[in-house]
């Protein structure tokens, strides 16, 4: 008895497994079609697009009323779940020739139209304020079933956003209001009389009832896509509810196919698809089913569906990132193992390295000391040629300075005598000549030529490196042998006088003249002002 006990489990055990199996066959195959219609997802939108221009084109041509008026109703309906912004524009310019013509069912037919391009987007009160404003009483049938269906979807939109009570079953109570209204105009066992009994199946909790009536619907010739694809989102849901998650991913497969196929943005199908998926472990597919659900309804620019998508978003990327981190952890198991099988060899290098390291420190040690025996030596280079400058500026004018004081000693001892003389004589005119401004002024002028001079015999080449630190325009050419009073101030700092009070005592100038002339100079050069002073002492 248990041997057989055991048996049956084993059978219901396998055949459980190879319904799974089979399941799992038939999803993939819808997903496999799924992807197959998305990669012409460019083809759909292209004919879409292609009715809409010609319509515009129409339009741009069109001068009755009465024309333009179903013009805007077509793009309008070719809009509507496509882009929100255009839709409503349509609906708009609609509603306004409807005005214009005074038609009541056109005026009423255009408010729902906005009203169902507002509930789209989430604008529940401006939708709210265009139907209250439609009177149903006078509308003719056809009128009277689009705002009976735009006034339902508009009590559904509200219950679903709220979805709490009482204002849950109030919204819904309203909503089936209209549906029923619905069903007393419609003709009785249509296409769209099956679709309005199954959804209020679906609101009554009758999911089989209702998977009956929306298969009875899709049994209809020449079913609008658009229509269907909502039928077979209805019909998800029911399978959701009953618990049947394969007939319900199914479902949610043909309905986003056939939104897929009619350019439909407006839509749900393709994330809640990524949502379900996901949690089977299919992550990258349910990524990329997201983010063109994301693209679809930004490009529609719903409120709505850009809440409901970013509530699904980090659900999705959370199962992304574990499948990840599970890969992860495999990798670094594999690594490990790596890791262990590589010791021996890592060890027997790391011993070679050892041997290795004494003598590679030896050689970074010399190769560190020969660097800086090099720059040492660089700088000694330097230091010397700057000691043979400076000898060099010594020698010249300690020289110089002797035969200047010898003659300024004769100079003195003439001018002593001369006034001995002449005031023994009491010859005081010849006195004052003596010592007139004059002669000092010639004597300062000796002194300056004296200084030339020997400067540029230090560095003939001042005055035309000099003259190179300016524009062609700017550069002075002084008389042979000699410099300018600017050249002058440059000449003193050459020779390492940089103080401007020194400099303007020798120049018989003011501190303020002297960095007044260096201001202008370094402003009338092609060198930076504070990189002027650097470049004369390079000069050689």
């Amino acid at each position: 008895m248990k041997f057989m006990h055991n048996l049956v489990i084993i059978y219901i055990l396998l055949l459980w497994g190879a319904l799974s199996a089979q399941a799992n066959e038939e999803i993939n195959l819808w997903l496999n079609k799924l992807d197959q219609s998305l990669d012409q997802k460019e083809k759909y939108d292209a004919l879409k697009m292609e009715r809409i221009k010609s319509l515009e084109i129409l339009l741009r041509s069109s001068k009755r009323l009465e024309t333009r008026l179903e013009t805007y109703r077509q793009l309008y309906e070719e809009c509507k779940s496509v882009k929100y912004d255009s839709a409503v524009v349509y609906a708009n310019q609609w509603l306004k020739i409807a005005q214009q013509i005074n038609d009541a069912n056109a005026i009423a037919q255009a408010k729902c139209a906005v009203a169902f391009c507002q509930i789209s987007a989430g604008i529940m009160m401006e939708a709210y304020q265009q139907l209250n404003g439609i009177h149903p009483t006078s509308l003719k049938r056809e009128t009277l079933l689009q705002y009976y269906e735009v006034m339902a979807k508009f009590w559904r939109e509200n219950a679903d956003f709220v979805h709490e009570n009482p204002y849950y079953d109030n919204y819904i109570a309203r909503s089936n209001k209209y549906m029923d209204s619905l069903l007393l105009i419609l003709p009785p066992n249509s296409a769209k009389w099956y679709a309005i009994q199954g959804s209020l199946a679906m609101r009554k909790r009758q999911y089989k009832e209702a998977i009956s009536f929306f298969k009875s619907a899709s049994k209809f010739p020449n079913r609008n896509k658009h229509d269907q694809a909502q039928d077979d989102a209805e019909v998800a849901w029911a399978y959701h509810y009953l618990g049947n998650k394969e007939q319900e991913l199914i479902y949610l497969i043909r309905s986003a196919i056939n939104d897929n196929e009619t350019a439909t943005r407006e839509i749900t199908a393709l994330y809640l698809i990524a949502l379900r998926i996901d949690k089977d472990g299919n992550h990258d597919r349910a990524s990329r089913y997201l983010t063109l659900a994301l693209n679809e309804v930004q490009s529609y620019n719903s409120r709505q569906r850009k809440m409901e998508i970013s509530a699904i978003i980090p659900i999705i990327e959370q199962g992304r990132y574990n499948a990840m981190r599970q890969q992860r952890n495999w990798f670094i198991m594999l690594g490990v193992l790596i890791f262990i099988m590589a010791i021996g060899l890592s060890i027997e290098f790391l011993l070679i390295r050892k041997k290795n390291k004494g003598l590679n420190s030896a050689m970074k040690t010399i190769e560190k000391h020969t660097k800086e025996l090099r720059q040492a030596n660089i700088q000694l280079h330097n230091t010397n040629e700057q000691l043979c400058e400076t000898n060099k500026i010594k020698d010249t004018y300690i020289g110089k300075s002797f035969f200047i004081t010898c003659e300024f000693i004769a100079k003195l001892e003439h001018i002593f005598r001369t006034i001995d003389r002449n005031m023994v004589t009491k010859q005081y005119d010849v006195v004052r000549k003596c010592v007139n401004q004059d002669a000092l002024s010639q004597e300062r002028g000796n002194m300056y030529e004296a200084f030339d001079a020997s400067f540029l015999s230090l560095f003939p080449n001042f005055v035309e490196k000099y003259n190179e630190l300016f524009d062609s325009s700017m550069r002075q050419v002084p008389k042979p042998n000699t410099l300018t009073s600017e050249m002058r101030i440059f000449a003193l700092i050459r020779l390492g006088i940089t103080d401007s009070e020194r400099i303007a005592k020798f120049l018989d100038y003011s501190v303020h003249t002297v960095n007044t002339y260096k201001t202008r100079i370094k402003n009338r050069s092609l060198i930076d002002n504070n990189l002027f002073e650097q470049k004369i002492m390079e000069i050689s």
